[in-house]
């Protein structure tokens, strides 16, 4: 038996899960987003040269003055 632990959800503008994370910077470009966690990129679909198409200035930062990383992008975040 294998258990899969569930993302957990994103709160407050944290984000535990990378597609959560894409969809709310498209949504809304001139957000505030902190990472909760490192988060893994892998089977993420980047549909046009990055994952955030269109222009960001928004603000993206860690919780807590933590240090969390983005792994296995296939593409950079932002144009």
């Amino acid at each position: 038996t294998y258990y899969i632990e569930k993302p957990k959800a994103s709160q407050n503008n944290v984000y535990y899960n990378f597609k959560d994370l894409v969809d709310a910077m498209q949504k809304n470009p001139n957000g505030e987003f902190k990472l909760g966690s490192d988060l893994n990129a892998t089977n993420v679909p980047t549909p046009s040269k990055s994952y955030v198409t269109g222009e960001f200035k928004g603000k993206l930062s860690s919780v807590d003055g933590q240090h969390y990383t983005i792994h296995n992008t296939a593409r950079p975040l932002f144009n």
